[in-house]
C-alpha cells in the first residue's frame, strides 16, 4: 500500500466517525482531536497529490503568520478576530493552523488584504482538492 492510500484510508475512517460535531459535551474533545488529525492528513494528502497547491498555501500561511506576529493592532485592512464558537470547528475551517484558529492572543493583529486574500484562495483550493481526492479514491 502506498503512503497516500494509508492517509486516505485514515482520513475516510476519521471523517466517517466524526462527520458531525458532537451534541454531548464529553465527546467534544474526541471530535476536536479528530479534526486536528484530519487537518494534518489533509496537509499530507494535498502535499502528495498536488504539491503546488500545498506549497502556495504553506507560503501564504507563513506570510500571514509573519504579519500576525508583528501584532500591529487595528490599523491594517484585515483585522484578526478569532472568536469562541458554540460548536467545534472542522478541519476545513482551520485556515492557518488549528492552534492559531483558537488563539485569542492574535485578536486585533492586522494583516494586509493581499495576504488575507491569498490565504483564503489557497486554503479554498486545498480543501476542494483534498475533498476531490478523497471522493475519487473511495
Amino acid at each position: 500500500m502506498e503512503p497516500l492510500d494509508g492517509y486516505l484510508f485514515r482520513y475516510r475512517e476519521l471523517s466517517a466517525r466524526f462527520a458531525h460535531a458532537p451534541r454531548r459535551p464529553q465527546d467534544r474533545r474526541l471530535y476536536e482531536n479528530a479534526q486536528r488529525e484530519l487537518w494534518q492528513l489533509a496537509q499530507a494528502i494535498c502535499h502528495m497529490s498536488a504539491p503546488s497547491i500545498q506549497r502556495e498555501l504553506d507560503s501564504a500561511r507563513r506570510d500571514a503568520v509573519a504579519q500576525i506576529r508583528l501584532h500591529i493592532e487595528n490599523v491594517g485592512p484585515v483585522v484578526i478576530r478569532p472568536s469562541p464558537r458554540n460548536r467545534p470547528r472542522s478541519w476545513a475551517e482551520f485556515q492557518l493552523t488549528p492552534e492559531l484558529s483558537y488563539d485569542e492572543a492574535t485578536n486585533g493583529a492586522t494583516i494586509t488584504s493581499d495576504v488575507a486574500r491569498r490565504v483564503i484562495r489557497a486554503h479554498k483550493a486545498q480543501v476542494h482538492h483534498v475533498l476531490d481526492v478523497v471522493r475519487q479514491h473511495t
